[in-house]
């Protein structure tokens, strides 16, 4: 066998594990479910929130849970999306699906713009959103003038790609939802992404999300501080993810 033939067979193998782990997974969201979380534009009960359930995060991504989160919109109607945990034709990895009621899906998906690594919310053939003209892919990148994160710095570069992905759910979910919510949307989505790509990324067919997670220097534990940190500390985070959302 060639070294290449090896190589592309041992790259193979997760590939292979992670479509057999998502075979019996349900493909459709319950619509009749109670919402496991419920997020207000109060930000100190949707801190609370987050840090109470944060073992949630961690079952979206280890056993294929599917998450139904209700918010409320301007017009005090409460709306739902659901958090999936899936492989699809989008990527051929594992990532976050969030599901509108109305069925309309956003893959969460990481991506690479120029020398930076982005986030990108992708329909499902896995092309770009794009909502009034905007394309939803946004790099994560700061203005330190390095050339990536160190380890001193991988909770800062956490804590911008939430704000990016913040971003791009808020524009994508529209202007009639709260825009805290939105963010805390986003806290929980990214989480869950991130929990996932740390998983797998160490495996050959996973070499664009281990470059992202070598960028940004994180690794499991470092998610699962975070999400365990004060709650004050995750209000503190949703009050930055606000300030960074259009309009603000």
């Amino acid at each position: 066998m060639k070294r290449s033939q090896f190589l592309l067979y041992m790259a193979s193998i997760p590939f292979f594990g992670v479509l057999s782990a998502c075979k019996d997974s349900p493909v459709e969201p319950d619509p009749n479910k109670d919402p496991e979380l419920s997020f207000s534009d109060n930000p100190e009960s949707n801190a609370l929130t987050i840090e109470k359930n944060s073992g949630m995060i961690r079952a979206v991504t280890e056993k294929d849970k599917d998450l139904k989160i209700k918010f409320r919109t301007k017009q005090n109607n409460d709306s739902f999306v659901y958090l999936r945990h899936r492989v699809n034709q989008s990527a051929d990895y594992r990532h976050i699906v969030i599901e509108k009621e109305n069925g309309e899906t956003a893959n969460l998906l990481w991506g690479w713009k120029g020398i930076k690594p982005s986030v990108r919310l992708a329909d499902n053939s896995g092309k770009t959103i794009i909502v009034d003209g905007v394309e939803l892919e946004f790099a994560i990148s700061s203005d330190s003038g390095t050339d990536g994160p160190t380890n001193q710095t991988a909770n800062d570069f956490l804590i911008l790609a939430m704000k990016v992905l913040g971003i791009a759910i808020a524009i994508w979910l529209g202007a009639s939802v709260i825009k805290l919510v939105a963010a805390a949307i986003a806290f929980v989505a990214f989480n869950a992404m991130t929990f996932a790509f740390i998983a797998i990324a160490g495996s050959l067919a996973y070499f664009i999300l281990k470059r992202v997670l070598d960028y940004m220097g994180w690794t499991y534990d470092d998610v699962v501080n975070f999400l365990i940190q004060s709650w004050n500390r995750i209000l503190d985070l949703l009050e930055q993810l606000y300030l960074s959302l259009p309009g603000q």
